[in-house]
């Protein structure tokens, strides 16, 4: 403000005297007026001035104004960006904590239930001891025979399965209904149907004798070796026809010693004839067998005897009855039609009908009915020992 005041006055100044100046060169006779009107310009330029002053006041003092309020503004956007900033960073804290929070209950109540599973478990568990302690504890002569039975309907279909045979499953099972028959327990009734039931099943499945069956293969593939083969040879009556013949003819000989040769050669033509026979067969004449042939043929009809008698270990129907078939065609191919011979095709034709496949009926009834009733037993008896306790002072 001292500077502003300092230039008004030397503004008024010069302008004073460039007034003076200005009025000393005019006429004289204008000096009065001249005065005049230099006192009324510099009264006007007083004025002007301290116009210029307040308005230069007024102007430095907006400028000021207006720069402390965008300090002040600038100051306060950078407030409300540090607030808006804090209040994110909060607000992201707060959504951590939040998700943290339902993560540490979930886990709180995963905890809690699985705490509480391994309490029910353990009760159970408790539950189950106590009640095993107090049926051992008690334990009756019924109870013993129960487990024995249950035992024996298990072992049956064990057995059925492991054996493919209905013999001991079926005494099994008819052991085990002898035993609950002694039993004086009501509701075995049920049990003792089952059981009755899967007996009849055994009994309907019939039995397949497979050791009977392998056994007489066996012993037919034994006799194949005292079996004779075809041969280009004459049987036994031809023989003695032709030892009698021959014999005729050396009484014939004898009584032509003294014949002419002529007839004896016509004799001997005649009987020669006489010695070949002519037969009409239906079957094809096989060719004669060498002995590697025989050989051949005798292990090849063991072969198919052997195979049968595997496929009947295995149950394999068809597989029996096509090696029997091999077996009876080869048979009579290439062997004599003896009373061996006819005997052993005999059997393997019976062989033949019979069923090698052994039917397994379901005998799981039994088990279950005896197991259910168990059961009940010991939860009947676990709750009438549980009302004594309760009843007693």
């Amino acid at each position: 403000m001292s500077d502003l005041g300092k230039k008004a006055k030397k503004a008024s100044s010069s302008l004073t005297i460039e007034s003076e100046l200005a009025h000393g060169s005019g006429k004289k006779n204008t000096e009065s007026k001249s005065l005049h009107n230099s006192a009324k310009s510099a009264k006007t330029n007083f004025i002007t001035l301290i116009l210029m002053f307040l308005f230069l006041l007024i102007l430095t003092a907006g400028s000021w104004f207006m720069f402390q309020m965008k300090a002040q503004l600038k100051d306060n956007s950078v407030k409300l960006d540090s607030l808006e900033d804090l209040a994110d960073r909060t607000a992201k804290s707060l959504d951590m904590f939040s998700v943290k929070s339902k993560k540490f209950e979930s886990i709180q109540d995963e905890l809690i239930r699985s705490t509480d599973d391994h309490i029910n478990s353990l009760q159970l568990q408790l539950t189950a001891q106590g009640a095993r302690l107090a049926e051992l504890g008690s334990t009756s002569r019924s109870d013993w025979y129960l487990s024995e039975a249950a035992y024996l309907v298990r072992l049956a279909s064990q057995r059925l399965q492991t054996e493919r045979s209905t013999k001991n499953p079926l005494a099994l099972l008819l052991q085990a209904d002898g035993i609950l028959l002694n039993l004086n327990e009501e509701g075995l009734l049920s049990v003792r149907t089952a059981i009755a039931d899967d007996v009849a099943s055994l009994r309907l499945a019939g039995s397949v004798d497979i050791e009977g069956i392998v056994l007489e293969l066996n012993a037919l593939a034994k006799q194949i070796n005292q079996l004779e083969l075809l041969r280009l040879s004459l049987d036994s009556s031809e023989a003695n026809l032709v030892g009698e013949t021959l014999s005729a003819d050396g009484v014939h000989i004898s009584e032509i010693t003294d014949s002419s040769v002529d007839s004896l050669t016509e004799q001997f033509k005649r009987h020669l004839a006489s010695l070949v026979k002519v037969r009409e067969r239906k079957s094809i004449i096989e060719p004669a067998l060498s002995y590697s042939e025989e050989s051949v043929v005798r292990s090849n009809l063991k072969l198919f005897l052997h195979q049968a008698a595997n496929s009947v270990l295995r149950e394999e129907q068809a597989v029996f009855e096509l090696s029997l078939k091999n077996a009876s065609d080869l048979l009579r191919i290439y062997f004599s039609d003896t009373s061996s011979s006819r005997q052993i095709n005999s059997r393997i034709s019976h062989l033949k009908e019979v069923a090698v496949v052994q039917m397994l009926p379901d005998i799981n009834g039994s088990i279950s009915a005896i197991e259910t009733f168990i059961i009940v037993r010991q939860s009947r008896l676990i709750k009438a020992d549980a009302s004594e306790i309760i009843d007693k002072p």
